[in-house]
């Protein structure tokens, strides 16, 4: 998890209090979302975060995990949580998830470009329903960095006992527990059945920040990670376009190694 200095923590402050004095109070599981879709614009249009934030799964999608801390009472950065409940009040009793703003944001620390993601964030999410806020933030098409081990369906190199790897959501199991998904590899091993080379899906890197060269999509096999997993453990890098996430579903769904059942397990069998 990053740590935080003075400025990082300001930041993240001006950016909860430009939502809540926009919204004129939120719950937090919208506000949440809100910066999470306007960070992930901010990551797409200009390859950077807005702030130093990790963003963790939880089992209702991805969260801004030092925020997250920070409003539950768990004091994982104990600067943050004081600096924050100093400039926003909570409801009371039943009411206590609605946070409002005790000033307006200071805008020295966001530029224009951030505040414009954040409007955009405000106007498409900040009163959608839970219901279609947690369809459209459960993880697919995300992409984390992790470290992934044998009983992961990975093999490490010799000496160690896992592998990061660049994990793309593709569903999740109807407990919740469970992330389905394929994994990036930086090229085709030719060691490997002509079967499952045939399946490895090559993708432009140039229009995704996180990757640095040509990098192909293991579409042969399914990878499963559990949520709680990739809550502690998982970076958030970003998401694929919905282009090439159609393509990998298909030709997921298409390759003859995977079972029909671990298709349907994550929700893949009919698209």
């Amino acid at each position: 998890m990053n740590a935080l200095n003075n400025t990082d923590r300001q930041t993240i402050i001006e950016m909860v209090l430009y939502i809540l004095n926009k919204t004129e109070g939120l719950d937090y599981y919208r506000l949440f979302k809100t910066i999470y879709f306007a960070e992930r614009s901010f990551m797409v249009k200009y390859g950077m975060r807005m702030t130093k934030e990790t963003y963790s799964a939880l089992p209702y999608g991805p969260v801004p995990q030092l925020l997250y801390d920070a409003i539950r009472g768990f004091e994982t950065d104990r600067e943050l949580t004081d600096m924050l409940w100093s400039v926003i009040d909570a409801g009371d009793n039943d009411a206590y998830y609605y946070l409002v703003a005790k000033r307006p944001a200071d805008l020295n620390y966001l530029p224009k470009c951030a505040t414009d993601e954040l409007d955009n964030a405000i106007d498409q999410y900040s009163t959608k329903p839970f219901g279609l806020l947690k369809q459209q933030t459960h993880g697919r098409g995300q992409v984390y960095a992790i470290d992934m081990h044998p009983e992961e369906g990975i093999t490490p190199h010799e000496g160690y006992s896992s592998r990061r790897k660049f994990f793309i959501v593709l569903g999740i199991d109807n407990k919740g527990m469970v992330y389905g998904g394929v994994v990036f590899n930086s090229k085709v091993n030719t060691h490997m059945p002509e079967l499952v080379q045939i399946y490895q899906m090559p993708i432009r890197y140039e229009q995704y920040p996180f990757l640095t060269h040509r990098s192909y999509v293991d579409c042969a096999s399914l990878k499963r990670i559990r949520s709680t997993a990739l809550a502690i453990k998982g970076e958030y890098l970003g998401v694929i376009t919905q282009e090439d996430l159609e393509l990998i579903i298909n030709t997921v769904a298409s390759c003859p190694l995977i079972p029909k059942a671990e298709l349907i397990q994550f929700g893949l069998s009919q698209l």
